[in-house]
């Protein structure tokens, strides 16, 4: 454990207070082991001035040498006595004082005591640099009736004073009592600290992000109070960031399923938000996948190209909220993108709106740009083909019109009883064109109603040879007319129902062969096949007829396009046939694939598929 802060403070005041408390404790016990001493030094004293005051009262006053062996207990012991008169003559004292040093010590109050009472006893220094002394006089008489007192003192009080032992004692226990000090006063450092510092680890890992740290809760005191609020703060804090995760997700997510171009930019010029179909759509990504990570934090002026958008994006001085219809700074425009493949239709869209302020600014949103893209690319081709549709059907329409038209004016103009071979001739036109347009308008209805999103057709088991045979029995006259060769091939893997949409079916195939028909010679063949294919079943219509040039395969769906040979021939077509069986195929979930060699032939294959 690292001592430091709060720890080596807490160490400090434990040796302090122990320190302290066995300070007070040492003083209490030296004190009670001195007074202890001092009852017993007393007490011998009182016990020998008694003694040598009763052997006092055998000897008189002028027989000093046996007044001196009286106190030979007290030479023995090394301290002072002596036997002084009422009025502080000195009788006899030890050895190892002076007469002058013998007068010296007894007071005249002690004498004065011991003369008023049995027994004084006190206690003082006898020189400034000795230890305190207890002393005792007791009141007697010699043998010629001369009133004396016995006085005795003896160095008491301060034991460790007196013992070098002791001393010694006193500062071993103090060692001793210091280290255990110390060692007690580590332990409960480290008992109380170590949850201190697992709480300060916790907050500072939580304070760092770890949101999945643990304070240690055991127990019920503040330190466990503590840890259990410090774990209901990190709760708190996961689900707040684990719903903002997940609120993080779902916009990224939404931004990057959006069909839609969203970018965002700040006051300062930088992106903060580009999407992929942003990138996608502006062509941004050369040869990888798009990342608007790349973009993130850039200046757009370095992102985007077009200056228009440029433009859009730019923050205007007096940027602010956008007022109540969402107007504020709001932008429109079309623009065109070069792709690799194909040339996008844009619309763009820009307005103001508030993004959060950097941390430290005193406002709490700052305008930025939002663009919105749109690819109105198939809008465009729509909107084009609904046109062409329209010309090409004014135009188709009007011919057969004018023809008839032309035919019946000149019917009517005729003399018919002079004029009939002619008549019949415009008769014929007027048959021709009629059918003609009988046969588009036909086409026309049938191709509106695989263009309706709403259409439902019937789906229910067909026999494959069955199909076939019905498609032989439609087209046999126009076959037989032409001298072509039917050929029906059912492979052997082909299961005997089929499960198909059979208005569906028939009109895909019904404009496939008559165009076989019509467009292949004389001893020509005309083949259907049914095969099994890959999730479904393949209907292959092929024929050794004219054939489509290359430049002209991917144009033949179109409406009303049609090849310049099939234009100028006899039997010419509405040019819808194609557009019609794509229609019928897309409706049955299936693909259509033409592969043609003018002077050759052409093979055009539906699949369409199958459950189960």
């Amino acid at each position: 454990m690292k001592l430091g802060g709060i720890s080596l403070k807490l160490l400090l005041g434990h040796v302090l207070l122990v320190v302290l408390s066995l300070g007070v404790l040492a003083y209490w016990m030296i004190d009670v082991a001195e007074s202890r001493f001092d009852r017993r030094i007393s007490g011998e004293l009182l016990a020998l001035a008694q003694a040598v005051s009763q052997q006092a009262s055998d000897v008189a006053s002028n027989d000093g040498p046996q007044l001196r062996r009286l106190l030979a207990p007290q030479q023995a012991a090394g301290a002072p006595g002596v036997i002084v008169t009422a009025q502080g003559a000195v009788l006899a004292h030890t050895s190892e004082l002076s007469p002058a040093e013998a007068a010296a010590l007894p007071a005249p109050a002690e004498l004065q005591r011991a003369a008023a009472m049995p027994v004084a006893q006190s206690r003082r220094r006898l020189s400034p640099e000795e230890p305190w002394s207890l002393i005792v006089a007791v009141r007697g008489r010699t043998r010629d009736d001369l009133p004396c007192v016995v006085w005795l003192a003896r160095r008491g009080g301060h034991m460790l004073d007196t013992h070098s032992s002791g001393l010694l004692l006193a500062g071993v226990i103090a060692l001793i009592a210091f280290v255990a000090t110390m060692i007690l006063a580590l332990g409960a450092t480290r008992l109380w600290v170590r949850p201190m510092q697992q709480l300060a680890a916790a907050a500072r890992q939580l304070s760092e992000g770890d949101l999945e740290v643990r304070a240690e809760a055991a127990g019920s005191g503040e330190l466990a109070l503590l840890a259990r609020a410090l774990n209901d703060v990190r709760r708190r804090l996961a689900a707040q960031a684990t719903t903002l995760d997940n609120q993080r997700l779902t916009l990224e997510s939404l931004l990057n399923q959006l069909k839609e171009g969203v970018v965002v930019t700040r006051p300062d010029g930088r992106v903060a938000l580009m999407n992929p179909a942003a990138i996608e759509l502006l062509n941004l990504h050369i040869g990888r996948r798009p990342d608007p990570a790349v973009f993130i934090g850039r200046l757009y002026e370095e992102c985007i190209p077009q200056h228009d958008l440029q433009e859009m994006l730019h923050v205007p001085p007096s940027a602010g909220p956008a007022d109540s219809d969402g107007q504020d700074d709001y932008k429109e425009i079309r623009l065109q993108v070069e792709h690799d493949d194909r040339l996008a239709h844009l619309r763009a869209r820009a307005s103001t709106l508030q993004l959060p302020a950097p941390p430290g600014d005193a406002r709490r949103t700052q305008p930025g740009r939002l663009l919105v893209l749109t690819d109105i690319s198939e809008l465009i081709r729509t909107v084009q083909v609904k046109t062409d549709f329209a010309a090409n059907a004014s135009h188709e329409l009007r011919t057969p019109l004018s023809t008839i038209r032309l035919a019946v004016e000149s019917l009517l103009n005729m003399d018919l009883s002079r004029e009939s071979a002619d008549a019949q001739h415009f008769i014929g036109l007027i048959d021709r064109h009629s059918a003609r347009l009988t046969a588009m308008v036909k086409d026309l209805l049938d191709l509106t109603r695989l263009e309706n999103p709403g259409a439902r057709y019937e789906v229910r088991p067909l026999a494959p040879r069955a199909l076939l045979d019905e498609l032989r029995d439609r087209f046999a006259d126009a076959i037989a007319r032409r001298g072509l060769h039917w050929e029906a091939d059912i492979a052997a893997d082909v299961p005997p129902t089929l499960t198909l949409s059979p208005h569906l079916i028939q009109l895909a195939l019904d404009n496939l062969v008559e165009n076989a028909v019509k467009f292949t010679d004389t001893d020509g063949r005309v083949c259907v096949a049914v095969r099994n294919a890959p999730g479904g079943v393949s209907f292959e219509v092929a024929d050794t007829g004219c054939g489509i040039p290359d430049a002209e395969q991917e144009r033949v769906f179109e409406r009303f396009y049609q090849v310049e040979r099939a234009r100028s021939g006899a039997d010419r077509g509405t040019g819808l046939g194609l557009s019609i069986v794509r229609h019928a195929v897309t409706a049955m979930n299936g693909c259509v694939t033409l592969t043609s060699t003018p002077g050759v032939g052409t093979r055009v294959t539906l699949t369409v598929p199958q459950r189960g």
